[in-house]
């Protein structure tokens, strides 16, 4: 069996490679859920929280609606293809290299991982699901794909690497979270709230 820190190699590689392509990782998923964090954000009994992890930031695509929201963004990534316009923002942390399942991730409020743990090898989603929850000290929001990507061949690899079903990320994530919550569920992919 491949050793965690190899697995973490071999993946940081693949999407070196992909990042090549000026398309992939310039949206985001999580951008039109962000107003489900303000309106936890509300519930802060200590008033306001305002840093944000991005696990899995890729280009920074979440950025925008993070900022509006008044949050402070700590990027999160294994590979740095942040787009210069974030760098050196007021309300953006130093790019925060790290894999998610084993690096030391910055202590935030909340956290945002979005069209990403189905990027995680399988052998290491429970570790990457503590990782960051041991991170957060509130809540995250999630977006999971549940099928193939269509990225991968651009590339001759496979990206999501751990296609589950809405049962089963829901089961992962209730290990380790008290609450957790489906927002939505399309036929790709479903949204969900931890805390």
């Amino acid at each position: 069996m491949m050793s965690t820190k190899d697995l973490a190699e071999l993946e940081r590689r693949k999407y070196e490679k992909i990042f090549h392509h000026k398309n992939y990782g310039a949206h985001s998923m999580g951008a039109k859920y962000v107003t489900h964090i303000t309106t936890r954000q509300a519930e802060v009994p200590e008033g306001r929280a305002h840093s944000i992890g991005d696990f899995g930031c890729a280009r920074g695509a979440t950025f925008p609606a993070l900022m509006k929201a008044g949050f402070i963004v700590y990027p999160v990534d294994h590979v740095n293809v942040l787009d210069k316009q974030w760098k050196g923002l007021r309300n953006v942390a130093p790019m925060w290299l790290g894999n998610l399942w084993e690096s030391p991730l910055p202590k935030v409020d909340y956290g945002i991982c979005t069209d990403v743990m189905e990027h995680i090898p399988e052998e290491v989603v429970a570790a990457t699901i503590m990782n960051i929850r041991e991170s957060v000290k509130y809540g995250v929001l999630w977006t999971v794909a549940h099928g193939p990507d269509m990225w991968g061949r651009v590339i001759g690899e496979v990206l999501h690497v751990t296609q589950k079903s809405k049962s089963w990320w829901k089961m992962e994530f209730a290990k380790v979270w008290d609450t957790v919550e489906v927002l939505s569920t399309e036929a790709k992919h479903t949204v969900l709230w931890t805390e």
